[in-house]
């Protein structure tokens, strides 16, 4: 308790709470742009925290990685355009309901279920962090292989049209993630003898291509054909309360999945949001609305991707070992400090951990209340002219692709899976199990091909983890869940 009040009096001043606001607004700003991840927020403003106290320079840290994280949901719901590889599944009720002319409310429930997502994130990384640490431990390429065979079976209830089609494009995002290194030979592979596909086709300008640059080609076809689909906006309203209490289960389970998936080092945010998606499909009753403008859907993505940073801290902090590749940046925050993450973390720097628990609460508090006041402001996007929109996304889109790898040739793949992407579109193939697919591909065959390298070709070992097992029966239930929702449509 002694370490709970110090650590509460040194991030409850002024000057802590200045940077909190800051970061929160630089990591908002820093989503929302597409490829301007919050990696990059956190990787420019550590510079800033060498002459700082750590009081100061970590929460401030923190809040560029929570906006970062939310941020990405703006643009999503606005434009179609995932500002992070974390807002992907957003896009799938966030931009159809701000079209219906309802975008103050789809970015009302978007902050509200990112803050409530990590808020619990918070309470368990607070209390269980040395146990979730410990389980995190115990994974290895089968207890991998198993958790993410779940976000391939989910990929089946992405589509409302047909489980073919959906097959189809996630076939398309495996092929793609084949190309470039062999995870466990290191040769090339698939690259056309071009060098710049020896590393693979990179997320994040993938994301942009299928989303937002196919988006540009949509809003010009628009313009040709004198059509607009979007519902002119009178008057921007927020989400009523009984839309939360109506979901509150969807958004506690969200919240949860975002924790585990967090917790779970390599995994990350986009695939928290997806897989939350997916399962929130499943056990919807109104599973024909998901992919409408449902709010359900919103809920499930965003309280998932917002808890996955909660959730990344914990193998950091107990373990030593990042979540993902923000918390991979923070841990060299963390040594500038003088902190060294690891088993007794919580037992020398106690009062510095409780200091990241509540730099992250408040971080989550600020960011709701950011979030509430902008709504208003983002969504006059929707009232700037088609054409201009449309040059403004492509230029953001392009400028976000160099800026990753400053590369031209990951504006080149942009384009070109912007392109497939319409195409894809103008048939009714849906994007979303492609994205999903170069999302969960790499990690699928890298943990299945070394867990059979380990057991020898053998499968039975596949079978005596008790981690493994439980995934296994998951699998089986969506399995089961998914053959009764397609027999009823």
């Amino acid at each position: 308790m002694s370490n709970f009040l110090q650590a509460l009096l040194l991030v409850f001043n002024i000057k802590t709470f200045a940077f909190i606001f800051f970061g929160t607004f630089v990591g908002i700003v820093f989503g929302a742009l597409p490829g301007l991840t919050a990696v990059m927020g956190v990787a420019l403003l550590m510079p800033l925290t060498f002459f700082m106290p750590a009081h100061y320079g970590l929460p401030m840290l923190i809040a560029v990685y929570c906006g970062g994280i939310y941020g990405g949901s703006i643009t999503a719901i606005l434009l179609n355009t995932p500002g992070t590889p974390a807002s992907a599944a957003t896009t799938l009720d966030g931009y159809p309901m701000a079209k219906r002319g309802e975008p103050g409310k789809a970015l009302s429930i978007a902050v509200i279920a990112s803050g409530f997502g990590g808020i619990v994130s918070v309470i368990v990384l607070t209390f269980l962090s040395p146990i979730l640490g410990k389980i995190a431990l115990a994974f290895g390429p089968i207890e991998y292989f198993s958790l993410i065979l779940i976000g391939v079976v989910l990929i089946g209830f992405l589509s409302s049209d047909s489980i073919f089609k959906s097959v189809i494009a996630a076939l398309m995002g495996f092929v793609l993630s084949f190309i470039g290194m062999d995870p466990i030979l290191g040769l090339p592979r698939f690259d056309f003898g071009n060098y710049h596909l020896f590393q693979g086709i990179s997320l994040i300008p993938a994301v942009i291509g299928l989303f937002a640059i196919s988006e540009v080609f949509v809003m010009i076809t628009n313009i040709q054909t004198a059509t607009d689909d979007i519902k002119p906006i009178k008057k921007v309203t927020y989400a009523k309360p009984e839309v939360f209490f109506r979901n509150i289960k969807t958004l506690i389970k969200g919240s949860l999945i975002g924790t585990l998936i967090g917790a779970v080092p390599a995994v990350g945010s986009s695939t928290g949001g997806w897989i939350s998606y997916g399962e929130a499909k499943r056990a919807s009753k109104n599973q024909d609305k998901f992919g409408t403008g449902c709010a359900e859907g919103i809920i499930a993505s965003e309280s998932a991707n917002n808890a996955v940073p909660g959730g990344a801290m914990i193998p950091l902090l107990s373990l030593g070992i990042p979540g993902d590749p923000v918390t991979a940046v923070l841990l060299g925050g963390l040594i500038i400090q003088g902190l060294t993450p690891g088993p007794n973390f919580f037992l020398k720097h106690a009062d510095t951990a409780y200091m990241i628990f509540i730099a992250f609460f408040f971080s989550n508090i600020v960011m709701v209340l950011l979030g509430l006041i902008g709504v208003k402001f983002f969504a006059k996007v929707l009232h700037i002219p088609k054409h201009l929109l449309a040059t403004i996304v492509m230029i953001l889109s392009l400028i976000g692709c160099y800026a990753i790898n400053n590369s031209i040739f990951d504006i080149k793949i942009a384009i070109v899976l912007g392109i497939f992407a319409f195409l894809m579109k103008s048939v009714k193939v849906p994007i979303a199990p492609m994205v999903l697919a170069l999302v969960l591909a790499p990690m699928f065959e890298q943990n299945l091909r070394r867990a059979m390298i380990l057991t020898e070709g053998s499968i039975i070992p596949f079978f005596q983890s008790p981690v493994a097992l439980f995934f296994y029966g998951l699998c089986i239930l969506l399995v089961i869940g998914l053959r009764k929702t397609k027999n009823k449509s």
